[in-house]
């Protein structure tokens, strides 16, 4: 139903088969680089969302290189994630620490 709470985790494996389409097609047009924006890698996120990135990336790789982007925030938290993460390229926002 309309309006009803899901996990939205759950999408994952529908659509990396269709990021998997456009990274190869643009690979065919002669595309090097993609920037993937992940502006949730800067939350505060639960164990499985955290998991889920690798076996993810891991499925990008090969067609292009890929720029991982994150957005605004400290990633603190989350940088061993990101540090594993089989991407080309990383783009972080520098954000001051409040006092």
């Amino acid at each position: 139903m309309k309006g009803e709470p899901f996990d939205r985790l759950t999408l994952l494996n529908t659509i990396l088969p269709v990021y998997q389409q456009v990274l190869a097609e643009l690979a065919k047009r002669g595309i090097d680089w993609v920037q993937i924006d992940e502006p949730a890698l800067v939350l505060e996120l639960p164990p499985a969302w955290l998991e889920a990135f690798q076996p993810a990336y891991d499925a990008l790789q090969g067609q292009v290189k890929l720029l991982l982007t994150t957005y605004f925030e400290g990633v603190s938290d989350n940088l061993a994630t990101i540090a594993a993460l089989p991407v080309q390229g990383l783009h972080v926002d520098l954000v001051a620490r409040q006092r």
